[in-house]
């Protein structure tokens, strides 16, 4: 599955002539009423990435997605790409000189289709299988999306939904000041990763 959704996903031929997904799991529960339509707060504000939950990843899951990503980065990718990824250093611990682990959690994601279905993407992705870190670390495709997201876009690219409440697997982000949301303050999993991106201010990163 994480493969799958790292890699062809977006390639598949019901998604082909659409501008934008959301992606929706099985097992999911929706705390609020949506009022609003996420599509077109997408397509209005030119947002290429939203998402509702930021959390750590299992880092033995990840021991060198960070530094192979980075290969290509330096190595294979096209030059002109390589000095503009102002979100990069969010997704650095420089105690631990590489991967903090914190990704946008992509059971729920809303994204243009053509930040994944690019020739610069589909060549990141080729880079990691070829690596069999899929395989033999059981590399998620969360936080390659975060990264590849890193890489690409700036901040104000990037939309959280604070008002569509979230749940699965005990993971919840509900915003308790709305009133269509039915949510508890135990119904809330903050973390690091979340609470410090709306924040984050941008640096360069120079590869």
């Amino acid at each position: 599955m994480c493969r799958f959704y790292s890699g062809y996903f977006f390639r598949h031929p019901l998604l082909q002539g659409y501008e934008y997904y959301w992606r929706v799991e099985p097992d999911v529960f929706f705390h609020c009423t949506i009022d609003e339509d996420p599509f077109r707060i997408m397509k209005q504000n030119d947002y290429k990435y939203g998402y509702t939950i930021m959390m750590p990843e299992e880092m033995p899951t990840v021991r060198s997605l960070w530094s192979t990503s980075l290969e290509w980065a330096k190595t294979k990718r096209d030059p002109k790409l390589r000095n503009q990824m102002p979100l990069l250093d969010y997704f650095y611990d420089p105690k631990k000189k590489g991967y903090n682990g914190c990704h946008f959690w992509s059971n729920f994601e809303i994204a243009r289709t053509d930040l994944f279905n690019n020739q610069d993407y589909i060549d990141y992705f080729n880079h990691l299988d070829s690596s069999g870190g899929f395989f033999y670390e059981r590399w998620g495709d969360a936080p390659i999306h975060s990264l590849y997201v890193a890489f690409t876009l700036r901040k104000d690219q990037v939309h959280h939904f604070p008002n569509i409440g979230y749940s699965h697997g005990g993971i919840t982000s509900c915003n308790q000041n709305n009133l269509n949301c039915q949510c508890n303050k135990q119904d809330y999993n903050t973390t690091i990763c979340g609470d410090m991106f709306p924040s984050y201010v941008e640096k360069p990163w120079t590869l």
